[in-house]
């Protein structure tokens, strides 16, 4: 456990929105007893437009970040993002306030979930489900989806995005697969003709590229019509590189086999979302980064930032140059 030494003595205010009705987005009473045992002097405030208490507030946590709730945090010192995106502090006149990350804390989870779901088309699992609603589960009906059945080191994957998540999905599945490539970001902005893009040679084409304006519909009609006609597409990305319209065209089309999305464009998703009306589309609502032991790992991470705060240390995953 963290040790602490030589906290000052001043009331320290921390302003959270952990208030909502999902577990992956709520601070427990248990979450906030540990951090109050360690740190005798700190008080936190739910954050309500408009209460005078959120004014005292030198610490932001939480991940709905604004430009209108930085400005009612009158005093605010240190922004501490629950998430690894700092997409949202764009713009908002933050210079003078510290800025830390929860980068590394979703990888194991969101590499665990893209490996289910190649695992899912690659074991056939979603033609078992299917067979079993319909009631005709048995080996001769499975039998009809045989040639669809792969395992990892017949399969070539191809992952945009050189972070953290990549580099555990690439150690993964090297041990398998002697075909995986990476696409650095740097190196994706620099395409400039998706036509030389060599993409009818992998089975499986994910994406993990972070929030970026100029990538907005990257994945478009022209890049799927570059896959090969067997092979699938992953995004636990960013929702906005994919144009949903032209992914579902193509999926409605059979130019690609499969897809496997967990964020979106607009969310939380429409049920009139046409994605949801094909059966080779497979869609998550953006939980691909949830997992029960996630707040023991995020409060670990914020304690030590809250000691270097008091300490006037510098913050693991701080953020430079954010504006």
């Amino acid at each position: 456990m963290l040790r602490v030494q030589n906290i000052m003595s001043k009331q320290i205010y921390i302003c959270h929105d952990f208030t909502r009705n999902q577990k992956m987005f709520n601070l427990s009473k248990n979450f906030k007893s540990i951090i109050k045992k360690k740190f005798r002097n700190i008080n936190f405030v739910e954050y309500k437009k408009g209460s005078k208490k959120i004014k005292m507030c030198q610490i932001y946590w939480g991940d709905l970040i604004s430009e209108n709730r930085v400005s009612n945090l009158k005093n605010l010192q240190w922004i501490h993002l629950a998430s690894s995106g700092i997409d949202k502090l764009n713009n908002i006149g933050i210079k003078s306030i510290k800025v830390s990350n929860s980068k590394g804390i979703m990888t194991e989870a969101v590499s665990n979930t893209v490996i289910s779901y190649i695992f899912y088309f690659t074991r056939g699992i979603g033609h078992l489900i299917n067979l079993r609603n319909k009631k005709k589960l048995d080996r001769v009906n499975f039998n009809k989806n045989f040639d669809e059945l792969k395992i990892l080191s017949d399969c070539s994957f191809l992952i945009f995005g050189n972070g953290s998540i990549s580099k555990e999905m690439v150690k993964f599945l090297k041990t398998f697969s002697k075909n995986v490539s990476v696409v650095s970001k740097r190196e994706t902005l620099k395409i400039k003709k998706k036509s030389k893009l060599k993409l009818n040679n992998f089975d499986f084409i994910i994406n993990l590229l972070p929030k970026n304006n100029f990538l907005v519909n990257f994945f478009d009609y022209n890049f799927f019509k570059l896959m090969n006609k067997k092979s699938y597409f992953i995004n636990v990305g960013r929702g906005d590189a994919v144009n949903e319209e032209k992914l579902y065209t193509a999926l409605k089309q059979k130019i690609i086999k499969g897809a496997a999305i967990d964020v979106f464009k607009e969310e939380p998703l429409k049920k009139t979302n046409k994605l949801l009306k094909l059966k080779n589309c497979f869609i998550s609502p953006h939980t691909a980064g949830w997992y029960k032991s996630y707040w023991s790992h995020q409060t670990n991470l914020f304690m030590y930032n809250l000691n270097c705060f008091m300490k006037k240390k510098k913050f693991k995953n701080q953020i430079y140059n954010v504006n």
